[in-house]
């Protein structure tokens, strides 16, 4: 499963917000304050949360600028198939559709099963631990590996402390 890209809509800080992702790893880097940890939680958002719920981790995610709910959604490419999930937080819809298949789901159940089904999503710890390497552990990524394919996989397969 690859993801190509993300589109934000009333979430937290972004207004709208477009991230394409060109390649196999992406390293999203910057300032504080700019959106890291937000894209971070749109993708958990995205792929776990149900738009027909209301909790308070669902309300924490809303615009700064706007009293509507959310959109998310995401371009994957899994087996040369083009897929495309989307969930509105506003009118609790979810939708997944592959397109090259012509096969639509659209509860939040039957979406969630696919996705572990073709990317092992099945938590957002578990994604969280597995698809994203924090800042604190990319000083480990040099710590006497050969090449960096090598350590990430250090990093992916190694248990939380290291």
């Amino acid at each position: 499963m690859f993801i190509k890209s993300i589109s934000l809509k009333n979430f937290k800080k972004f207004s709208e917000l477009k991230v394409d992702f060109p390649a196999d790893i992406t390293v999203v880097r910057g300032p504080n304050e700019r959106g890291k940890s937000t894209l971070l939680s749109a993708f958990l958002a995205g792929f776990f949360y149900d738009p027909k719920k209301n909790n308070q981790d669902i309300q924490a995610l809303k615009s700064w600028h706007s009293d509507r709910m959310y959109e998310i959604g995401f371009n994957i490419e899994n087996d040369g198939e083009e897929i495309e999930l989307y969930k509105n937080f506003e009118s609790g819809e979810a939708r997944l559709t592959n397109k090259t298949r012509d096969e639509k789901l659209d509860t939040h159940g039957q979406i969630g099963d696919y996705l572990y089904k073709i990317g092992a999503l099945r938590s957002p710890a578990l994604f969280e631990y597995t698809a994203c390497v924090e800042h604190d552990a990319l000083s480990k990524i040099t710590e006497g590996k050969k090449d960096i394919s090598q350590a990430l996989l250090g990093l992916l397969t190694s248990s939380r402390e290291n």
